[in-house]
């Protein structure tokens, strides 16, 4: 009877094993955006040190998302830069709002990045988020690649609520 007893539990949790990921859904939503900038750089304050660092702080512009439902919109950008002019080395720090076209809401986030002299794009880094509005309780996660100065490319992954 204990041997019988024992093959059915064990047959109930292989079953339950087995069954799971065939039951499971995505969390998260593939994304894709292109940015291009459409306002100039304005407010906060630029200078170059001793060092020949050029440092950037509290500087704004608006940029144009084109893409995947859950980047594409208008990004409100305010960006920190501290760059050295002698090795091209440097470090991009902003922070965003971005207010998407397909949803009442969008993202709040942040992006760390460095140059990357002699590579193929200017700065490369990571920016996450948190949604806002419709996408509450949403998370985003991208690399974002700066190809000329003015335009970017990001690729990444939304997140659903919970996971």
């Amino acid at each position: 009877m204990k041997r019988m007893l024992s093959i059915l539990v064990m047959a109930a949790l292989a079953g339950t094993v087995l069954v799971t990921p065939a039951a499971a859904t995505t969390s998260r939503i593939p994304i894709h955006c292109d940015e291009t900038r459409i306002t100039d750089w304005t407010g906060g304050r630029e200078w170059v040190d001793e060092n020949f660092v050029y440092h950037i702080r509290g500087q704004q512009a608006d940029y144009l998302d084109v893409g995947s439902p859950y980047c594409a919109g208008i990004n409100h950008a305010t960006v920190s830069v501290n760059l050295d002019l002698l090795t091209g080395e440097g470090v991009v720090i902003a922070f965003a709002h971005r207010e998407l076209a397909a949803f009442d809401g969008g993202w709040t986030s942040k992006l760390v990045a460095h140059f990357t002299p002699g590579g193929e794009f200017i700065w490369v880094g990571e920016v996450v988020g948190s949604g806002f509005g419709e996408l509450s309780g949403y998370h985003y996660r991208s690399i974002v690649s700066e190809t000329t100065p003015d335009s970017t490319i990001e690729d990444g992954f939304a997140f659903l609520p919970g996971t």
